[in-house]
């Protein structure tokens, strides 16, 4: 959160979507609820945490995302740009959101697949939401059939998108747990 707040100016909401059982971590739980404007946390649906805890780890992703954008939309919340960043990753210091004022969807490949964008960090027009959004819905097939949400995004996520080579975020990386710039 804080890489967040230091890396953009403060016309941001921050909505932060987990999908973990905080019980026995309440002032961890507090703190993040204190520090964004929207907090979900979906531990208490089955649905969503049934994909969480299933063998396709993007699919969970892909709900919660859905579920978040629910959100959003039942808030009628309207925004220049979304950007998705996942938690256990953060801007480094050599992150510059200057590259991400054009005016596209903006992705970089994930680990050098050029049919792959990486899902660690994105940002969406948020004129292009609603095509998001069905994207989403899209690959859900895929996903629940074991590909990946990287390949997925590639696949079904295809208007307005620029690719750059590096985006500065860091963060251990969640399937062997080893420090990864992006």
């Amino acid at each position: 959160l804080n890489s967040i707040y230091d890396n953009f100016n403060n016309n941001f909401d921050i909505c932060f979507c987990e999908c973990s059982d905080l019980k026995e971590y309440p002032e961890y739980e507090k703190y993040i609820k204190n520090n964004v404007d929207y907090y979900y946390n979906f531990n208490n649906n089955e649905i969503i945490k049934n994909f969480v805890d299933s063998k396709y780890k993007g699919l969970g992703e892909c709900y919660i995302i859905k579920e978040g954008l629910n959100n959003i939309f039942k808030n009628n919340k309207s925004y220049k740009n979304l950007y998705k960043i996942s938690n256990r990753y953060f801007l480094s210091e050599n992150f510059n959101i200057n590259v991400f004022n054009e005016d596209y969807n903006i992705f970089t490949h994930w680990d050098n697949n050029l049919l792959s964008f990486c899902s660690i960090f994105y940002k969406i027009r948020f004129q292009d939401i609603n095509i998001f959004y069905q994207s989403l819905l899209d690959m859900e097939h895929d996903l629940s059939n074991g590909n990946s949400i990287e390949y997925s995004l590639y696949k079904f996520f295809n208007i307005n998108i620029k690719i750059i080579g590096k985006l500065n975020i860091e963060g251990n990386l969640s399937t062997e747990g080893y420090l990864i710039s992006i």
